[in-house]
């Protein structure tokens, strides 16, 4: 988890990061949390089958970036 004030380079640290493991052919998924948010809750109530079809890539994924975490949590995204 990095953490910290906007435009301190958290985003850009997990993108050098993201890209040293694409690489070196790990598996890696980059996303906005509030796409992450919105693509889980849209599937999550079809059936269970097509929910876990659609978590199963950030299950296994070697590094999983959800990015802006705290913009989804308010609206105005303070």
């Amino acid at each position: 988890i990095l953490t910290g004030k906007p435009g301190t380079g958290k985003t850009m640290l997990s993108l050098i990061i993201y890209q040293m493991l694409a690489k070196q052919r790990y598996t890696v998924k980059y996303e906005s949390s509030l796409d992450w948010l919105s693509n889980l809750i849209q599937h999550k109530y079809n059936s269970l089958s097509t929910y876990h079809t659609n978590v199963k890539p950030y299950e296994t994924a070697s590094l999983l970036v959800l990015d802006e975490v705290t913009e989804s949590l308010s609206k105005d995204g303070a």
